[in-house]
Parts: C-alpha cells; structure tokens; sequence
C-alpha cells in the first residue's frame, strides 16, 4: 500500500537520461501536472537526454514549456545535490531512466 506524503508537492526536479522510452507520454503528463497544479517542475537532463530531446522532436517545446532547464555540463554540474538534500525539491522523477541509472 503506498502511504500519503502528508506534504504539499510544490517543486519536483526531473532528470531526464539517455533512454527515450515514453518520452513523449511522460513529457505530456509533466507538462499537464505543471498546467493543472501550477507545480514549479525543473527539468535536468543528462548529455544523452539532450540527444533524446531532439531526436523525439521534444527540443523545441521543452525551451518553451521548461524554459529554466538545465543540461549536464559535467561532473557535478548542474549542482542537483545540494537542493536535493537540503529539502529544496519536494519530489525526484527520473524518467524515462537507462539501465545504468
């Protein structure tokens, strides 16, 4: 049984790797749940979800839906750890995740 959280979700980061599996209906939810419940959603994506991004043609809608999203520079970079930990984001979403995430 999956308890309640008990807690108002505002922020969710979402980190989005090399794998392009439901892409484009997890992309959809995200956006409807940001649309619908005014969710802040940071989107941060590995150097391969980039690639992800423009081969299913989510590159351009993603500057506009997700206009502060962040792209892997490099080790640590974006900075995710920090606000993780320090309670920043509210939840995690990896998705869709490569079997090596």
């Amino acid at each position: 049984m999956v308890e309640p959280l008990n807690k108002e979700i505002k922020r969710i980061a979402w980190g989005i790797t090399g794998s392009g599996d439901q892409i484009v209906e997890t992309y959809s939810i995200l956006v409807d749940i940001k649309s619908r419940t005014g969710i802040e959603a940071m989107v941060f994506l590995s150097k391969e979800g980039e690639t992800v991004m423009k081969w299913y043609h989510l590159w351009d809608k993603i500057q506009t839906d997700f206009p502060n999203f962040k792209v892997d520079a490099g080790p640590n970079s974006p900075f995710i750890a920090g606000p993780l930990q320090m309670g920043y984001y509210d939840f995690l979403l990896i998705a869709p995740a490569t079997a090596n995430t």
